[in-house]
């Protein structure tokens, strides 16, 4: 890790720019939201506080994603459904993402959640705050699909680990999927 980078990166309702990227992942320069952005935030999770006890269907909230958007959740199984999100995004096989890219990533996340058009709550905020200040950097991997390294890969965002590492989901379970199946199927790396 590099020498702590000596000014912070400051993540408002705006855009960031790319010198506040190459800070935060090649510098470990030190994030900080603005009071403009903490505001949003809390505003758009009243929202979905709201929407997420009503008996309307509200796509992500009360519904499932994708194909299954027209599916109704009940309101005891909505926590269930942003956890099942989640551990469903958290699991893949592949190469390793370099440190920086996903530190890049992590920075562009952040500020998206700042705009306060998430509605996400500020401890999950914080949490991705504090976990990028601290260089704690998940160990992020391509999926590949196949077990090629040689196919077209879908990158994995950071988003779900370190949603899964606040959620105390343990990594350890995650990071090993590799190896397996290399030794189960070695022939599909050929």
């Amino acid at each position: 890790m590099d020498v702590m980078y000596e000014r912070s990166v400051t993540v408002g309702i705006g855009p960031i720019s790319r010198e506040d990227v190459m800070a935060v992942a090649r510098h470990d320069a030190q994030v900080v939201i603005t009071d403009e952005a903490w505001a949003e935030v809390r505003k758009s999770r009243e929202i979905i506080e709201a929407l997420a006890d009503d008996q309307s269907p509200h796509y992500g909230v009360s519904t499932g994603f994708g194909a299954l958007a027209t599916r109704h959740i009940p309101i005891e199984l909505r926590a269930q459904l942003q956890r099942s999100l989640v551990r469903s995004h958290a699991a893949g096989s592949g190469t390793e993402v370099e440190r920086e890219v996903v530190r890049a990533l992590m920075l562009l996340r952040i500020s998206t959640l700042a705009t306060g058009r998430t509605g996400i709550r500020d401890e999950t905020l914080r949490s991705y705050v504090a976990m990028l200040n601290a260089g704690l950097t998940p160990v992020n991997i391509n999926y590949v699909w196949g077990l090629n390294d040689a196919q077209a890969q879908t990158w994995m965002h950071p988003y779900f680990w370190v949603t899964g590492m606040i959620l105390l989901m343990p990594v350890i379970c995650f990071l090993p999927v590799h190896f397996v199946f290399a030794r189960l199927m070695p022939q599909a790396r050929a």
